[in-house]
């Protein structure tokens, strides 16, 4: 069933990915307008940009002087199989040669900078990339070439070598510092990486996990990585990560459609990217630290995740953040909550209950929403004029129907023996930001809230949520 959706979810992503080829060649390009000449098959502007061309010629020689192939230059020609660059050339503007799928050799030995699709779909097998510095996002998707040198390369966006099906080799990349989500996706050079080099193979380039195929069981990061790199452990059969204190970034999809089943991130951690936990069927515990202050949409988008603990520090819930969490049943907001999308929760049908705090209230109010029926807001200090119960009241009477209740502990008393162990909880479920005990000779308390009696006496326990502190008394006998 596993492979069945994610070789469903790779066919979506792959048709989106890949496009209508046919694009309409924008008059207005994002290039400056070039200067007609009537004798030419270029058009140049005045900054040495060529920005179109008119020709129809198999082998195109681009004259010495320019210094930009400009935004969609070439876009769809079917022509061109071979194109020589003027040492003078250093960059190839956005969606250059999108869909020239007959282009097979670019003789350029100058580049520098590759934009946004500039060979998208294309049948490039040469090229010299050997001083580029940056290539941004899906720029050589679907090309041809087998071997590439990237020993310059200081960044690389999104899906930017995407279904070569012929790359088999990535040389260089020893001044990469910009990974952006899956560069190597659906290639042989990344499918196949993990069987060249022994079990549990990681690539690993000046502290960014780039790949990780082939990683099962229990997976243990190295603590020389900072950041775990854009599809690392996509679709890899790992149950479990121990995730060093030396990371502070988990890219975008790192842990997309894997069979992870749960996740805690150390106190190191300050950002985890779009659709980082996505699609991961097995997934049921994550526990974040309050270090994390950016939550990437869909971060955990139709996962099986039931219990997570958010930091408190995260500011906003972006788009499809829980969205198709069938598993989640109560949510504990992050006091810092200052915007929230409205599809942030989408088709979370079991979730029952949230708890929040009475200052993020219109964040509340727009995750409640018309989708949430039956459900209940618990809070602090209620008085019958708060905002969220004056919120609930005027929603009584629409389909939108929930209540607000007020945040407590499930008991303010525990009689227990010596060597037993008790759960203590909020009634809502809520993940209290700490818990400590004034006794821990008589009781000990962990992060979650159990108990357990080490001798006899009394001791209070004390949980504290959204600044506000909760006591229980305990008795040990």
């Amino acid at each position: 069933m596993k492979k069945l959706i994610y070789s469903i979810f790779l066919a979506i992503l792959f048709s989106i990915s890949f496009q209508p080829a046919v694009r309409q060649a924008k008059a207005e390009s994002e290039e400056p307008g070039g200067t007609e000449n009537h004798d030419s098959d270029f058009v140049i502007n005045a900054k040495g940009i060529l920005t179109g061309y008119r020709g129809k010629d198999k082998t195109v020689i681009v004259p010495e002087g320019v210094v930009r192939i400009g935004a969609r230059a070439f876009i769809g020609n079917q022509t061109i199989e071979r194109i020589v660059l003027p040492d003078t050339v250093t960059s190839i503007g956005k969606e250059a040669f999108y869909n020239c799928s007959n282009l097979k050799v670019v003789e350029a030995g100058s580049l520098e900078l590759l934009n946004e699709e500039a060979f998208y779909r294309c049948g490039v097998e040469e090229i010299d990339l050997s001083r580029v510095k940056k290539i941004e996002k899906s720029a050589f998707t679907g090309c041809n070439f087998a071997r590439i040198d990237l020993s310059l390369v200081e960044e690389i966006g999104d899906d930017a070598f995407e279904k070569c099906d012929n790359l088999t080799e990535v040389i260089g990349l020893q001044n990469l510092k910009i990974l952006g989500r899956a560069p190597f996706f659906r290639t042989p050079f990344a499918e196949n990486y993990g069987k060249k080099n022994g079990e549990e193979p990681m690539l690993i380039i000046n502290g960014i996990l780039i790949l990780a195929k082939n990683s099962k069981g229990t997976v243990v990061i190295p603590d020389t990585v900072t950041e775990i790199g854009g599809g690392a452990f996509a679709g890899n059969s790992l149950k479990k990560v121990i995730i060093p204190d030396s990371v502070v970034k988990i890219g975008d999809g790192a842990f997309m459609c894997s069979g992870l089943t749960s996740a805690v991130l150390p106190n190191s951690v300050k950002e985890i990217g779009n659709y980082a936990f996505a699609f991961t069927e097995a997934l049921e515990y994550v526990s974040m630290k309050d270090s994390v202050t950016e939550l990437g949409a869909g971060a955990f988008s139709s996962s099986s995740i039931s219990d997570i603990r958010l930091s408190q520090q995260i500011s906003e819930l972006k788009e499809y953040t829980f969205e198709r969490c069938y598993g989640l049943q109560n949510l504990t907001l992050p006091a810092a909550l200052k915007k929230v999308d409205n599809s942030a929760m989408y088709s979370t049908l079991k979730l029952k209950t949230l708890t929040a705090p009475q200052e993020i209230a219109e964040q509340v109010q727009e995750l409640i929403h018309i989708r949430w029926r039956r459900r209940i807001v618990y809070t602090t200090e209620l008085n019958g004029e708060t905002a969220l119960e004056k919120a609930a009241k005027e929603a009584e009477a629409t389909l939108a129907y929930w209540t607000v209740a007020e945040l407590k502990l499930t008991t303010d008393r525990v009689f227990m023996g010596i060597g037993k162990r008790f759960s203590l909880r909020f009634n809502s479920g809520a993940k209290a930001d700490k818990w400590r005990s004034d006794n821990k000779k008589v009781v000990e308390v962990d992060s979650v809230g159990n108990l357990y009696a080490m001798g006899t006496g009394t001791a209070t326990i004390t949980a504290t949520i959204y600044g506000k502190d909760y006591f229980c008394e305990v008795i040990v006998k």
